[in-house]
This record gives C-alpha cells, structure tokens and sequence, in this order.
C-alpha cells in the first residue's frame, strides 16, 4: 500500500555523510509525450520543375488526405528567424527571456546520461512543472525500474529512492549533491532542468562587460562568491555555455544548452550538459508538451509506509 507524503518546509539540513549516495542511481533531470518540436533554422528556398499530371475528377477524400498532409507539412516546416537588434545587455537579457516567458507549465521526457568518478549510468526522465516552483521528477532504468522519485517546491527537495529504501529532504542543491555527486548550488535547479536560462534582470548589476564576435554575445558577471562567464548565440539569441569561475581562476561548473527547437511559444534547448571536472550531467529532450495545464494530482509523491529518512542531520 503506498501514502502520500506531505511535506512542510523549513530550515534546510545538510545530511550527513551517510548512505545516502550509495546505489542511488545518481540521476535525475528532464523531458515527456511530443508537442509540435521545431527546429530553427534558417530559411531557404528552392526550385524545380513541376512534373505534368493527368486531369481527373477529384476525389473529397482524396482531397481530405492532400490538405491533411498540407497541415502536417506545413507545421514541420523550419522556422526563419530574423535576430532582432541587440545594444547591450539589456536587450540581450529581455530578449533571451521572452523565448520562455510564456511557459506556465510543461510535461517532458528525457534520455539522461551522469557519469561521476569514472561511473556512467543511463536512465529516461519524466518531469511535470508548473509556475513558479512547483516540479516533479520521475527517474527510471533501463527495463523501466525507479531510480528516483522528486518533488521541488521554491528552494526544497523531496527524494525517495527506491533501491536505499529511504529518502533525502532539504535544500534541493545539497540533496542532489547526495544524489548525484555535484555542486548544483551555482544554479536555479528547477529551470535548469527545464533548460531554461537563469539570467535574471536582478544580474545586470554584476556585469562587468560585454562584447560581441561575429557569432556570440559574451558577458562577464562578478557575483559575491565567484564570476559567470556568458556565450549567447547571435542567430538566435540564445544561451550557448556558461561557466562558473571562482575568484583563484578556476573553473567550477560549465553548463552547455544546444539544438534549440520551437516548442509551441516557447524556444528550449534539447541538449543540456552540467560539466563539473571529469564528472557531467547531460541529458536529451525527447518530447516537451508546454502550456496544456497540468492536474495537481500529478505533483504528489507517493512514498511507501515507513520508509526512513536518509542522512538525517541532529
């Protein structure tokens, strides 16, 4: 028999160095069932000669069949985009924005690849979020056994897993750092997983400078306790890396989002990487399914009667 477990939150705990990391599968991440995916490209046209055809009497369901793959044609077709002008930071950060200011919720489902001291798992997520905080992710392997169970609300994590018979509450990126292995702090996890850029309007105040190449848009931000360092694809105006650098030089953390598509209003990456020295996060979207409302049922997270807490701090 399973219950729902009911959290509260509060002060946040660093579990301590119990087993929580051991067998957890350490994976977690994003995407499920297909919307309309776009791929962004830019326009081109051609030409070639029309072959002759025989008159004939049409046929309505031949006709139905000829409009029907017209529709279909039609909405698979690359989307041109112009870049609009960009001045300066401002622009560049309203501009990357409004590609997901739209999104109020999404169903997506994604093929996700950790690899943490020499070990690489595989596994396929399913994530349910709705605006402002509210997320749930279902991790499983490969012959569809859970892995993880998680359920985000603001800034806290609830994690049962399965094969430690337990689970792990607290501040989502000390959790997953149980989890998986890797400093996830630098980040607003639920929209990095998501893929969804964090450059907030509140960042401006931190850069420092800001230049263009032919290709990129690159800035640098210096925030209390290290420094971002920016790409944005000029094409599409769109989040390419940003490293993580503290204030001795070193690189903590590179976060990598590529093949951009049009997901009804929204423009997501399909590819999201976390780099963290030899140890990396990727995972690739499969299918994403925006704005089509999402029941609350679908948040709850069902954990087996007494199941203990793991690396439960004093």
């Amino acid at each position: 028999m399973w219950q729902s477990y009911t959290t509260t939150q509060g002060t946040a705990h660093w579990p301590s160095t119990s087993s929580a990391r051991r067998g957890s599968g350490g994976v977690w991440l994003s995407r499920t069932t297909p919307t309309s995916r776009t791929p962004v490209t830019s326009s081109k046209s051609s030409t070639g000669s029309i072959p002759r055809i025989r008159t004939v009497r049409p046929d309505p369901k031949a006709w139905g069949l000829l409009v029907g793959l017209l529709a279909w044609s039609c909405s698979s077709l690359p989307v041109a985009r112009t870049p609009p002008s960009i001045n300066g930071p401002r622009d560049l950060f309203q501009t990357i924005r409004s590609h997901t200011d739209s999104l109020k919720d999404i169903r997506s489902r994604a093929k996700v690849s950790i690899e943490i001291d020499g070990v690489r798992q595989k596994a396929t997520s399913i994530v349910f979020y709705r605006q402002p905080n509210n997320l749930r992710m279902e991790v499983s392997g490969t012959l569809g056994v859970s892995i993880m169970s998680a359920r985000f609300w603001s800034d806290s994590l609830l994690v049962y897993l399965p094969s430690d018979k337990g689970y792990l509450e607290g501040d989502a990126a000390r959790v997953l750092y149980q989890v998986t292995g890797m400093n996830l702090g630098y980040y607003d996890v639920q929209r990095i997983i998501l893929g969804v850029p964090t450059l907030k309007e509140s960042d401006r105040r931190y850069v420092t400078s800001f230049a263009t190449t032919p290709d990129q848009y690159v800035l640098d931000l210096h925030h209390p306790l290290y420094r971002r360092r920016v790409w944005v694809d000029r094409s599409l105006v769109t989040l390419a890396r940003e490293d993580i650098i503290d204030y001795h030089g070193s690189l903590r953390s590179s976060l990598r989002l590529s093949g951009y598509e049009q997901v009804g209003d929204c423009l997501l990456p399909t590819k999201i990487e976390i780099v963290q020295g030899g140890n990396h996060i990727q995972w690739s979207v499969e299918s994403a399914r925006p704005n089509e409302g999402l029941d609350s049922d679908l948040f709850v997270l069902n954990i087996p009667p007494g199941t203990a807490r793991l690396g439960k701090t004093p």
